[in-house]
């Protein structure tokens, strides 16, 4: 843990398997512990994060390093699941806006059963994608050390 604050911004090393995950662990370990807090203090996830979210940054970029990959493979898949998750968060709200017209009883027309579809449908791609953007991000963060990738050592 003392490379991982230490190293809060260095992007340019190498980090194994085993510091990145127990980095992410302690993190993660931290966050659900101050979870009952956050009803307290509200700002307090926001602290946390901000805190925390260049070195998991960094830490990443580094493991990535060490594996042989560039850091752009993760930034790739951060802001693919981004977006997947925008589009999920979006078409949620919007079926549950769509099906609280549906409780309002025969007055609910055929078109908003049809784009309920359409929003499920699109809701649905979204996991998807986020569920392969997890896998990739596993299999990127679990790839062995390669020692004879130096070209992000200095």
């Amino acid at each position: 843990m003392k490379r991982f604050f230490t190293g809060y911004v260095r992007f340019d090393s190498r980090s194994s398997r085993r510091e990145y995950w127990y980095a992410v662990l302690f993190v993660l370990l931290v966050g659900v512990a101050l979870f009952p807090l956050r009803f307290v203090i509200p700002s307090l996830d926001v602290l946390w994060g901000g805190v925390t979210t260049i070195p998991l940054l960094a830490i990443g970029s580094r493991r990535l390093h060490d594996s042989g990959r560039r850091a752009t493979a993760w930034a790739v898949n951060v802001v693919i699941s981004t977006i997947a998750a925008g589009v999920l968060t979006v078409s949620g709200i919007l079926s549950l806006a769509i099906a609280i017209t549906f409780t309002k009883g025969p007055a609910a027309s055929p078109f908003d059963e049809r784009v309920f579809g359409v929003v499920m449908v699109i809701a649905f791609a979204g996991a998807l994608v986020l569920i392969a953007m997890f896998i990739w991000y596993l299999w990127l963060m679990t790839r062995p050390s390669d020692p004879t990738a130096t070209r992000w050592d200095r």
